[in-house]
């Protein structure tokens, strides 16, 4: 389920953005909405399958069996217990993440935008972790979040002249901030499609 409204969510919003693009007379390269279509299928797999991501079917059960289903326990030390193989793990989650943006987004291209929005997405995923029994938010993973996207960002720096011969990041919209928040609109779709899912 959440991968049919996350994959009509962004056709939705694909059309949305050929009607605007149109309008400027920018052809936007097939690639870059190929490269979309993975770059989300990538969050909703992630969210879905490897981080647990809550759901309203598991916010019910929860309630209904515990009465409750916010679980605020943050962990505000950083690696109290040293550095643990989930931690790896988490920050492996990430280096996609700190790819695809620049791949896609001519302005993560700059390392501190690219640091910003997987700061934003691995903020987002431990609010998540708020709302699930068995996940804790921690502020280490939010740190080693941010470490893989910018191991994946290094990643596309290394092989960015072979990725530019094939697929040139869109440049950023400024006449639409629902344009120019792309990244964002791509996470908040997945976010959505497996919350409902």
């Amino acid at each position: 389920m959440s991968y049919i409204v996350a994959f009509a969510s962004i056709s939705f919003y694909n059309h949305y953005h050929v009607k605007r693009t149109k309008q400027l007379s920018d052809k936007i390269n097939i690639g870059h909405y190929v490269i979309g279509y993975i770059f989300l299928f990538y969050l909703v797999v992630t969210l879905r399958e490897l981080i647990g991501f809550p759901t309203i079917s598991q916010w019910g059960r929860e309630f209904s069996s515990k009465g409750t289903f916010i679980y605020p326990t943050i962990d505000f030390l950083l690696f109290d217990s040293g550095i643990q193989t989930s931690d790896i793990i988490n920050g492996l989650l990430f280096v996609p993440f700190g790819f695809f943006l620049p791949v896609l987004w001519q302005k993560y291209d700059w390392l501190l935008l690219t640091i910003e929005c997987t700061l934003s997405a691995a903020v987002v995923v431990e609010i998540g972790q708020l709302f699930m029994a068995e996940g804790m938010t921690d502020v280490s993973d939010v740190l080693t979040s941010v470490v893989g996207g910018i191991i994946g960002w290094g990643c596309y720096r290394l092989f960015r002249s072979a990725i530019h011969r094939v697929l040139v990041p869109e440049p950023g919209y400024t006449f639409s901030r629902f344009l120019a928040a792309e990244p964002y609109v791509y996470l908040l779709i997945a976010v959505i499609s497996v919350v409902l899912s």
